[in-house]
């Protein structure tokens, strides 16, 4: 069991809730629980004793908002921020679909900050379709399955600094 503590967003469903029940040690942060990534100010507030927070609740351009919120309290501490991406934005599409451009914008939010002389890590984890509630509309061939995408997420927090961005795809 990972014994690291760190704070989940989206820990009730998916990739989150596989996560933590890998993690001895765990916060989570969802609806369900009164928190809201579209107001980061709270949960900022409320990760100060983790060395891991795990970005990986969805909805629109929060993510990005949150991350920004928390690397600016955590950018001089040793400590880590994974991000939950996608690699819908590294394919074409021939309609709109502004997930993938949401994605990007976090994609490129991590990359700025890995570029930084700060003392905080990110990591960037870009996953394909992944068997959650969110995606089982979807008619996908081939999904990951969510509790291997949390030992891999855990396994990367595990590495030295030179894991900075993972694409993980069928």
């Amino acid at each position: 069991m990972f014994q690291q503590s760190i704070a989940i967003t989206g820990h009730t469903s998916g990739i989150g809730l596989a996560l933590t029940k890998q993690c001895k040690n765990w916060i989570g942060f969802s609806r369900s629980n009164g928190f809201d990534i579209n107001n980061p100010k709270p949960i900022v507030g409320e990760v100060s004793s983790c060395n891991v927070f795990i970005n990986n609740a969805h909805d629109k351009f929060a993510q990005v908002d949150l991350l920004y919120a928390l690397w600016q309290e955590w950018k001089e501490e040793h400590k880590q921020i994974v991000c939950i991406s996608s690699l819908s934005p590294d394919v074409t599409k021939n309609r709109m679909w502004p997930y993938s451009t949401e994605k990007k914008a976090l994609d490129h939010v991590c990359e700025q900050l890995q570029n930084s002389n700060e003392n905080c890590r990110i990591t960037n984890i870009k996953l394909g379709w992944v068997n959650t509630p969110r995606v089982e509309r979807f008619p996908a061939k081939h999904k990951m399955d969510p509790d291997y995408i949390a030992k891999v997420i855990l396994w990367c927090i595990q590495q030295p600094e030179y894991v900075r961005t993972l694409r993980l795809g069928p």
